[in-house]
């Protein structure tokens, strides 16, 4: 004869409780709230790439100047000089720059900050005079 396997109703543990309508209802509330914050992290972080994608083609399309500001640049910069003069040197250091200008009458110095592009200062080059008055 076989042997009854069944174990007595006497004998069961019981490892769930019945959980309440409010609890369930608040731990799906914070589940909700959950996914909808994720979305919403995911839709701003795509948001990020596609408009950062958009500005580097425009950037790119636009031309050579457009594409140095957006990598950090300051595009063009025009520094009048006068007619007839010319650019006889070059020095660059650190974020200086000195171009020497000059013509037969007269040669200066001007001065333009490297990471902007503005002109800070111009030295004009004259020759020396007597002390004694004589020129």
């Amino acid at each position: 004869m076989p042997e009854d396997k069944r174990v007595p109703e006497s004998s069961v543990i019981e490892t769930s409780t019945p959980e309440s309508a409010t609890a369930r209802r608040s731990r799906y509330t914070v589940l909700v709230g959950s996914v909808i914050f994720m979305a919403v992290i995911l839709l701003v972080g795509l948001g990020v790439v596609v408009s950062t994608i958009i500005f580097r083609a425009q950037a790119r399309r636009a031309g050579p100047d457009q594409a140095l500001l957006a990598a950090g640049g300051f595009g063009i910069a025009e520094l009048p000089i006068g007619h007839g003069d010319r650019l006889m040197d070059m020095k660059l250091d650190g974020d200086r720059l000195a171009l020497h200008i000059g013509n037969p009458q007269f040669e200066e110095i001007v001065l333009v900050d490297a990471r902007t592009g503005h002109e800070t200062g111009r030295i004009r080059l004259r020759a020396p005079t007597d002390f004694a008055g004589n020129n």
